[in-house]
């Protein structure tokens, strides 16, 4: 076996190694377990970056898109438009800057829909399925909103909030311990 299929590669260009009878990184070079590493240090050195990074697609995954950051603020909202364009309860968006969004595949058939003065939300054209919505103005211009149902990676978070609970729909109770805004 060669020592570039025992190892993986770092930016540098240096190989680092792997331990032994795993299976080699995915794709796009990333671990596909935190748990192959040799060394300690570099397994809380990747691994740690590797939380940071989600995949996501819509239904029909013609539209594949990648987050390089962890979501800034995680929210549920309750208002009459999030509902409608989830077709939900509420709808749970995590925000990231717009930098850290990367389409994969599938920009093409991402149709887009203003929603207000303001929002612009985007989803996909074939399957309709609600991804993104963001601001073009203001103090958040710079940030997109992703739809959290969309991520195929597991993701977690511990800091969460429902928004616009004023206007929630009238059948849903609210039962966990997040904080409410109205």
């Amino acid at each position: 076996m060669s020592r570039k299929s025992e190892a993986i590669q770092t930016a540098s260009g240096r190989f680092l190694p792997l331990a032994r009878g795993r299976k080699q990184p995915d794709a796009a070079g990333r671990p596909r377990s935190c748990s192959r590493f040799k060394w300690p240090s570099l397994r809380s050195q990747v691994c740690s970056k590797m939380t940071d990074v989600f995949q996501g697609s819509c239904l029909c995954r013609a539209v594949k898109y990648e987050i390089r950051s962890r979501s800034k603020a995680l929210s549920h909202c309750h208002r009459g438009q999030c509902r409608k364009s989830h077709g939900a309860a509420f709808a749970s968006y995590g925000s990231v800057l717009r930098g850290d969004l990367h389409l994969i595949r599938g920009a093409d058939g991402i149709k887009s829909y203003r929603s207000s003065e303001s929002v612009l939300r985007q989803f996909c054209a074939p399957c309709g399925s609600s991804l993104f919505w963001s601001r073009n103005q203001g103090e958040y211009s710079n940030w997109i909103s992703i739809a959290l149902g969309t991520l195929d990676t597991t993701f977690t978070s511990d800091k969460q909030k429902h928004i616009e609970v004023a206007s929630k729909a009238p059948w849903y109770e609210i039962q966990d311990h997040w904080p409410q805004f109205q």
